[in-house]
């Protein structure tokens, strides 16, 4: 078995500019990658991910939120 320590990731959300970011690691970034429009991961130096922006959070997160509430209402297989 292998320990790990998990750490509890931070959020802050800005709500005048609706950007969402959570912070998994304690380590700087050296590169930020556009996996979607407006989601961005940053990555350490090792190439993990350390962090996830998203801008238009608010939106985002409703959307996902609706089709969750769709997948979870329709009868399971």
């Amino acid at each position: 078995m292998v320990d790990a320590v998990v750490r509890k990731p931070e959020s802050i959300y800005d709500q005048a500019s609706d950007i969402l970011r959570v912070q998994f690691e304690d380590k700087p970034s050296v590169r930020s990658v556009e996996v979607a429009e407006g989601v961005v991961l940053d990555y350490d130096e090792a190439g993990r991910a350390v962090a996830i922006e998203i801008d238009g959070a608010s939106v985002l997160l409703r959307e996902v939120a609706s089709k969750a509430d769709a997948a979870l209402s329709r009868p399971a297989r």
